[in-house]
Formats: C-alpha cells, sequence, structure tokens
C-alpha cells in the first residue's frame, strides 16, 4: 500500500469473534473531549479475549509485514480482556443488525430487535451481553509527513504502524454477562494492549 504522507484506509476482511458488548447508558463527559453522544450509535464499547486480538494483530504482522498499533486496545490483565471502541455499521444498506434468541424455540432461532441503537433504548437491555458478533477489519495506516529524506527516515519508516478498526455488522446475544467491569474511563488515556507470546485463553 501505498502510505506515505497520508491516512490509509484498506478493508482486510470480515471475521466472527466471541465479545460483550455494553448498552449501558453512559454519561456525557464534560471533559477529555470524549464525545458519548454518538454511542450505541456510531460506535460501542467491546470486550474480547486477549487471546483473540493478541491473534489477530499478530496474523496481521505476519501476513503483510507492517506493525499492528495497540492504539485504542486497552488490556485487562486480571481477566485477560481487551476493551476497544468497535464501530457501527450506519450504512443504511445494509445496516447493522441486533439479535437476541427465541427462548421457546428448540431450533435457537434468533428474532433481530433491529440496530444496537434500537437495543439500548429499551431499558430491558441495559446489560453487558455476551455477543456472537461479525466484524469488519480495516487496516488505517499513517505516512510520515516529511517528504525530505533524512538520516532519520528508516527510524521513522520503523515507527509507522497500522491500526486495525473493528466495524460491527451483525451480533447475536448469548445471555447476560455479570464479571465484567464495564468502562467508566477514557480508553484513550490508558494503558495499552501490548502482543504477547504467551497468550491466556478467555476465562
Amino acid at each position: 500500500m501505498n502510505y506515505k504522507n497520508r491516512v490509509t484506509s484498506q478493508m482486510l476482511d470480515y471475521m466472527s469473534m466471541d465479545f460483550c458488548i455494553d448498552l449501558k447508558p453512559k454519561k456525557h463527559l464534560n471533559f477529555g473531549g470524549h464525545d458519548m453522544s454518538e454511542y450505541c450509535r456510531t460506535w460501542v464499547y467491546a470486550y474480547a479475549p486477549r487471546y483473540t486480538i493478541e491473534t489477530v494483530l499478530r496474523y496481521f504482522e505476519a501476513g503483510t509485514g507492517i506493525k499492528a498499533s495497540s492504539k485504542g486496545l486497552i488490556l485487562d490483565e486480571e481477566q485477560n480482556i481487551v476493551h476497544f471502541e468497535a464501530k457501527l455499521l450506519v450504512e443504511p444498506k445494509p445496516e447493522h443488525g441486533f439479535w437476541i434468541p427465541n427462548e421457546e424455540d428448540a431450533s435457537k432461532q434468533c428474532t433481530r430487535l433491529g440496530t444496537v441503537h434500537d437495543a439500548s433504548q429499551d431499558p430491558a437491555y441495559h446489560y453487558l451481553f455476551r455477543c456472537i458478533g461479525i466484524f469488519g477489519v480495516t487496516a488505517e495506516i499513517a505516512g510520515s509527513s516529511s517528504s525530505k529524506p533524512s538520516a532519520s527516515a528508516s527510524v521513522e519508516s520503523d515507527k509507522e504502524a497500522a491500526r486495525l478498526i473493528f466495524t460491527l455488522v451483525s451480533v447475536r446475544t448469548e445471555g447476560i454477562v455479570n464479571n465484567i467491569a464495564p468502562v467508566v474511563y477514557n480508553p484513550r488515556r490508558c494503558t495499552k494492549c501490548n502482543i504477547n507470546d504467551n497468550p491466556e485463553w478467555w476465562g
């Protein structure tokens, strides 16, 4: 990809992920520049197994030769999960779907409630849910702003990294989760997740 002197986005693929989604209402913050007004409309807090995220980052690096950035990925070392902000597919066609299982249906078929935002408007769904989700994964790469070669050019090149953006396309709930603390801070200001050679599975 030619990404010098600009930010380049490249759609990579779709993936299924076992994760949790937070539909609890969020207060609008008056500090830090973190806009919560679009929560559950265009983005949402998500929680995935540490192993899953680290594997995606590792495969991306192995397949492209480009370093994967940990920006926006917050590691909870106690629970071995990664907190991140997932974008929501908001195009009219197609629009992401929020599905729940039919409790009385032995075939385990699901019913579409609408979008994540539609579900978040009902107090009955103000919980953290364990889900199976389909995500579109996009690599976003910021190139160097310098157009002149310099002695530090190779060093700057080494620092260039791709941030992986996860966009939720469809989500099916698997039940309510009570053992994960919801995000109550601005994750952009917290400890970042790093690739680990000894990952552990979702507990």
